[in-house]
């Protein structure tokens, strides 16, 4: 069997090495980035009117149903300034309750080839006796629902609530054809979902491509591609599907508030139709309690794109919904442009210093200080000088704490498993406080909790690829990680040398601070706990100034927003890097590394960090912690790699600016999609 197996694996893998063997596998990645959006672009677009009836049991509009229908298709059109040919539509109705309990369908209204769509059954039924007939008639041993026989006595007074709920008034219908025409509206309804699945196989394809090319534990063999195409296109697919429930999700939330705008009747009969779908499924679920696992109490089923009860729910009162969906929307729109702001400065606050000899850090990180502190004066003015809580100076120690580690771990691992390290720690830290309320702060759930996973392991993947990197040999130590490198004992003697005394002191036989230890595997195993603990650190800075917040009876008197604290909190980090400073001082003999040139860049890196932090404040009073954490912990990697590689090109070389370009696919996209998920 091995033997075999063995045989198979090796003609296999030359087989792929052949140009046809790699035709193939480059044709079998294209089909399954291309294949399904043509196909469905196809049967939806062109081909709907043959494709539609074929593919559920559909007939015409009964009774006065057309001319309901006719009535709304109207209002759409003159609601939405269009004529008839760019609003093609056809108007079915199922021709049994098996098909759906919903509307289906397929095409768009807003492409020429036009939408086809069939409104459920039960819409032709004019009262509640009708529905009960026809349930005496075609259910008489119980009623199918959910792929369950649910016996019912259609004799009893349950029967009769149960057939009540599928006899809808006209101002019902009304809300149903209206809501249609518009969640059916728009070139995303024929091509979002062909869009999304082309762009995430292509993130699998590529991946695949690599994985097979570049895997070392299995050689590049066939069975590498064998294991990695459908791995990968398998989160492909859930990616698409969970993309396409939340486009399904505000698609429908927005059609529905449109629908019931149009009239008082609209949102009346909008309610009437939700309220009794919630009330035929709780007692579907009551008389067949296999049915739990799948309907809720409330009626509600589970997995569906859009709740029943939160569809119900948005009708209840269109105004305060309108408000609070601009609320919504404006708070998204601030948090993401903090967001934004913030990672841009922290991306490139560095820039300044790049080139200047830095020592240690600490008279650095010390001036950085007292520029931060400004910044939080002026923040501090404009709030109106708000109440000062020493409890939020404490998250600024913690800030401070974790930057105290950074030039030992650095000298030991290196840059880049440096911040890989207390980079991933600080994003799932911040993240996990805010997501679930660590530390005595209150929750903070996403809408789309999958979604936020989803794009915080996108956002690690990510710092993992950027770790990969490797800068240009060429460029020194310093050049590259300026702040975290002091000058060895030769540049030390020339800067001593080659200028007055007020301009540079410098330490004889000052060694680059290191990890202590005897082994080189205890020192790495010792850097890489504490960076783990420095990425804690850095995670935990928010928490009390949230936790303030979140405790408004323990400080009264606090300021309600993040900007009302951020004086506090920046007191906090000027007060400890003061006190590491006096200390180097005690330590070093009134001896340390300060030069003169650092005052600059350092003051302006400090400035623009004290800046971007203030924004990070801003976009967790607008998003919270569990979305702006990953965003704004792993972005800034985007931004200083983009500088490395235009201004200062020390990444360069086809595997570097590969790498670098996937990862920064794989962060933003993990970004947009924390960023979303609220």
């Amino acid at each position: 069997m091995g033997s075999t197996y063995a045989e198979w694996n090796q003609k296999a893998t030359l087989w792929l090495q052949t140009k046809m063997g790699r035709r193939a596998r480059i044709g079998l990645l294209a089909a399954t980035v291309v294949g399904y959006p043509i196909g469905s672009i196809l049967i939806n677009g062109p081909f709907v009117n043959l494709t539609f009836p074929r593919r559920y049991s559909v007939e015409p509009l009964p009774g006065h149903l057309p001319s309901i229908a006719d009535e709304e298709y109207g209002r759409f059109l003159e609601r939405e300034s269009r004529v008839p040919k760019d609003a093609v539509v056809s108007v079915h109705i199922q021709n049994n309750l098996a098909t759906s309990d919903e509307t289906v369908a397929s095409g768009s209204l807003g492409v020429r080839t036009g939408l086809n769509l069939a409104v459920p059954m039960y819409s032709k039924f004019s009262n509640a006796n009708e529905a009960l007939e026809f349930f005496k008639n075609q259910y008489q041993d119980g009623f199918d629902f959910m792929g369950e026989r649910v016996p019912i006595r259609w004799d009893s007074e349950i029967a009769e609530e149960f057939a009540d709920c599928y006899a809808l008034s006209d101002n019902a219908r009304r809300f149903v054809f209206l809501r249609d025409l518009y969640a059916y509206d728009g070139y995303a309804s024929l091509a979002q979902r062909s869009i999304s699945w082309a762009t995430w196989t292509t993130f699998s394809s590529i991946f695949t491509y690599w994985i097979h090319n570049s895997s070392r534990l299995l050689s590049g063999s066939a069975v590498s591609f064998v294991v990695a195409y459908p791995l990968l296109l398998g989160a492909a697919w859930y990616a698409n599907k969970q993309w396409h429930l939340l486009y399904r999700f505000m698609t429908d939330i927005h059609a529905d508030a449109e629908a019931a705008r149009a009239s008082f009747e609209h949102a009346e009969g909008g309610k009437e139709y939700y309220w009794k779908m919630l009330k035929r499924n709780r007692i579907m679920r009551d008389i067949n309690p296999s049915l739990w696992d799948r309907v809720t109490a409330t009626g509600d089923i589970r997995g569906i794109a859009t709740p029943i009860i939160t569809r119900y729910d948005h009708l209840k009162d269109v105004n305060e919904e309108d408000d609070e969906l601009k609320g919504f929307i404006m708070s998204v729109v601030v948090g993401l442009s903090a967001c934004a702001l913030s990672s841009i400065l922290f991306g490139s606050m560095f820039v300044p210093v790049k080139k200047c000899q830095s020592g240690n850090g600490i008279f650095v990180q010390w001036l950085m200080s007292a520029a931060i502190l400004l910044v939080g004066v002026a923040v501090y003015a404009t709030q109106g000088f708000p109440e000062f809580e020493p409890l939020a100076m404490l998250g600024g120690m913690f800030w401070a704490l974790g930057n105290l580690t950074a030039v030992p771990i650095m000298n030991t691992i290196g840059i880049g498993m440096g911040m890989l390290v207390w980079g991933t720690t600080n994003c799932v830290a911040g993240w996990a406080a805010g997501r679930f309320g660590l530390f005595g702060i209150n929750a903070t759930i996403p809408t789309f909790p999958i979604l936020n996973y989803f794009g915080l392991v996108m956002v690690i993947v990510g710092g993992f690829l950027f770790s990969q990197i490797r800068p240009n040999e060429s460029q020194s130590s310093s050049e590259r990680s300026p702040l975290m490198v002091a000058p060895d004992d030769d540049l030390a003697d020339d800067l001593v040398g080659g200028a007055d005394d007020s301009d540079v002191v410098v330490p004889r036989g000052g060694a680059v601070p290191t990890l202590l230890g005897a082994h080189r595997n205890q020192k790495r195993i010792l850097a890489i706990t504490v960076s783990l603990v420095a990425g804690v650190f850095y995670g935990v800075t928010f928490v009390p100034v949230i936790y303030i917040q979140d405790h408004p009876e323990l400080y009264p008197l606090a300021p309600k927003t993040g900007l009302g604290l951020v004086f506090s909190h920046y007191m906090g980090i000027f007060c400890t890097a003061s006190a590491f400073m006096i200390g180097y001082v005690i330590v070093s003999r009134n001896n340390p590394f300060a030069s003169s040139r650092l005052i600059g860049p350092s003051l302006t890196a400090g400035s623009m960090w004290g800046i971007a932090q203030s924004s990070w404040f801003v976009a967790n009073d607008n998003l919270s912690q569990a979305v702006s954490f990953p965003i704004i912990s792993m972005v800034p990697g985007v931004i200083a790699a983009l500088w490395s590689v235009f201004y200062f090109r020390d990444i360069s070389g086809l595997r570097n600016l590969r790498l670098l370009s996937i990862a920064v696919a794989i962060t933003l996209l993990g970004a947009i999609c924390v960023g979303v998920s609220k």
